[in-house]
């Protein structure tokens, strides 16, 4: 009785606990074995006698024993073997040798099991070698391999070992491959040893982040209900391009870029597109991102006049716009990579204090964990033209990089015709049945959802985000400037706010000029540059909303737009003021009438100009003789090319001629 208690006690882990084996495709022996060999560990389970059990499966004392002590053995996966340590001939240890390796000159390489383990244990460095050789975490010399193969780490290997006094006649040196193909066998081990540091060093750093996926355990979090988890991410258009924006009044303004992005905020249950933007940026700032979260949270009016055409100004593109019972919906969750732009101070802000929402960051890069979003970049790319030949490439040796610049002039998109082909892309998406959604279409599926009672759509507005109090606006996003109100009580300039090129004020600031040279904070509506909000840093103070330039009160315009349009026109204007010849309007001589030739200057003085305007007025009240010379010409442009305006020309010099003809009359 003792002896059967003893045995008892190695059963720690019951049978049921034990991971399962399926022996329908072992063969009938086998399957024999097995069998009474659990046959007997249930027995031994039950409390059944050890003489009962050995009469019954032919099992002894000893033999039960080995079997629990390998079934309860831990296995690589982190479970323990269980049933499947019952198969004849199944290594759960790893073969040790205890052998001498003997050989003769001239024999083959067969024979030798166990001998590469034996070489790691004689020699303790030799596996860290292997392993910083062949698995690299950083390159810390020039001369070593980033991605070195199995025949030459088996050469460093070999110098390795000959360096710490292994001879000719030991192994692995004394065999006909010098143990080639044992190395070969531990490298590939090496990836289930080592499995992220394999992918980095053999595979790169997009499989070893793509390695993450499928793991096969269930996600942490899976959305059920419609808006309970969105995605944003920012597509690089990688082609050098020429896009022109309309401003308020008309003129184009041509904007060359190097590259260009796409933001996209794609929810996930039903693959909607809830907001989109053309970022006109080399690299996507905090202000395109809010952007694009604000176009899903705030419908953009389509009757508003703004300058850069925005997507969703020709009509209802998105689902805000076309459902009104979605005006101001929130979301639970944003999915979003590490980036900078979207690890920004105004973001994290506006995400936790505005929406409400939590924030899951993920690494850059990792497209396939986006399919759904990635699958929509798709189609915009090819709308977007990257396809174009302007092109920088991945650098100056980058064989599609053919003059880029050069391209770019003939590649010149009007900001008008990309919005409507985008507009086109997110219209298609709509309607586009998907496997996704069990051949549904997202919007029609959203609509379904909202309609049926058991569609487990949540409507959760955003607090004041449709809100539109009239002469107030609307500020849901924002963005924090720092300021200063200025203003000049000497000159009689009113205290003002200046934000972005624009003067703002009201009558609170501008009647108070004890408040110059206050510190406030601007909170500056992301979508419209007319909607700022100042609140003083030293008392608190809320001064309200503040007034744009009456130039400006009826457009719309972003903050990011409106710099990209003031940065892109300044050299517009450079260039015009160039190619103006002011010198074509002056006599060829200056200096007084000495006949000293001078260099001209682009803009001539008053004084000058005064001068020119006095000989012009003796030239018209002077009636010339035979005898009296004729003055010479002015060097000006043909009159006929000029419109028959008073008042036109430079220093307006006809306005003048006129002033000097009434003085003369009086």
């Amino acid at each position: 009785m003792n002896s059967v208690g003893r045995a008892r006690r190695m059963l720690r882990i019951p049978l049921a606990a034990w991971p399962a084996l399926d022996l329908s495709g072992f063969e009938e022996g086998i399957r024999t074995d097995v069998m009474n060999r659990s046959a007997a560990l249930r027995l031994y389970e039950q409390g059944t006698a050890l003489s009962t059990i050995e009469r019954t499966t032919g099992l002894r004392r000893q033999q039960l024993s080995r079997l629990l002590q390998r079934c309860q053995t831990v296995a690589p996966d982190g479970r323990i073997y269980g049933h499947r340590a019952l198969l004849p001939g199944l290594r759960i240890k790893p073969y040790t040798r205890t052998a001498p390796v003997i050989h003769v000159r001239g024999d083959g390489s067969a024979g030798y099991a166990g001998a590469f383990t034996n070489l790691l244990e004689q020699h303790p460095g030799l596996e860290k070698f292997i392993l910083d050789e062949y698995l690299p975490s950083t390159q810390k010399r020039k001369e070593q391999h980033a991605r070195i193969s199995i025949e030459n780490l088996h050469g460093k290997v070999i110098t390795w070992l000959k360096e710490r006094g292994l001879t000719d006649f030991q192994w692995p040196l004394n065999t006909q491959n010098e143990g080639l193909e044992s190395l070969r066998r531990y490298c590939n081990t090496l990836l289930h040893s080592h499995e992220m540091r394999w992918m980095k060093a053999r595979a790169g750093a997009n499989a070893a982040m793509r390695n993450t996926i499928g793991r096969g355990v269930h996600p942490v979090f899976t959305p059920l209900r419609p808006f309970t988890a969105a995605q944003l991410d920012f597509h690089k258009i990688d082609a050098a391009s020429v896009i022109t924006i309309t401003n308020s009044f008309g003129v184009d303004i041509d904007v060359p870029l190097p590259r260009w992005h796409i933001g996209l905020l794609f929810e996930e249950r039903l693959e909607l597109i809830l907001g989109v933007i053309i970022a006109l940026e080399k690299t996507p700032s905090s202000d395109s991102v809010l952007e694009t979260i604000e176009c899903a949270l705030v419908p953009l009016a389509a009757q508003v006049t703004g300058c850069g055409l925005a997507i969703g100004m020709n009509g209802k593109v998105f689902p805000n716009q076309i459902l009104e019972q979605l005006r101001a919906q929130g979301f639970s969750i944003l999915r979003m990579d590490n980036g900078w732009s979207n690890t920004a101070i105004d973001v994290i802000d506006n995400l936790i204090d505005v929406i409400g929402c939590a924030v899951n960051f993920g690494p850059v890069r990792a497209w396939w964990s986006r399919d759904g979003i990635e699958r929509v970049f798709g189609q915009m790319t090819r709308a977007a033209m990257q396809c174009s030949p302007s092109t920088y490439g991945s650098g100056p040796t980058d064989t599609q990089r053919n003059n880029p610049e050069k391209t770019a002039v003939r590649l010149q998109i009007r900001l008008s015709d990309l919005v409507r082909a985008l507009e086109a892309v997110i219209v298609k998406h709509y309607s586009d049945r998907t496997e996704a959604l069990s051949m549904g279409a997202p919007l029609p599926s959203l609509v379904a959802t909202m309609n049926s009672p058991n569609g487990l759509f949540l409507r959760a507005p955003i607090p004041d985000a449709d809100r539109d109090v009239p002469g107030e606006g609307n500020l849901v996003l924002y963005k924090t400037i720092r300021s200063v109100i200025r203003g000049n009580r000497k000159k009689g300039v009113r205290p003002y706010v200046k934000v972005g090129r624009w003067r703002y004020t009201n009558p609170r600031i501008a009647s108070d000029y004890s408040l110059i040279g206050s510190s406030l904070n601007c909170y500056c509506s992301i979508r419209d540059a007319r909607l700022v909000r100042a609140i003083s840093l030293s008392s608190g103070e809320d001064f309200g909303r503040l007034v744009p330039p009456n130039r400006w009160a009826h457009t719309q315009m972003s903050f990011r737009m409106r710099a990209l349009t003031y940065r892109n026109g300044a050299p517009m204007r450079r260039k015009e003021r160039r190619s103006i010849r002011a010198h074509e309007w002056l006599p060829p001589e200056r200096g007084g009438g000495t006949g000293q030739d001078t260099v001209a200057s682009d803009k001539p003085t008053k004084d000058e100009a005064l001068a020119l305007a006095q000989r012009e007025s003796r030239k018209t009240h002077s009636e010339p003789t035979e005898t009296q010379p004729t003055p010479a010409p002015l060097q000006e442009p043909d009159p006929s090319s000029r419109a028959p305006l008073a008042g036109i020309g430079l220093f307006n010099l006809d306005t003048l001629v006129q002033i000097g003809q009434v003085h003369r009359e009086e």
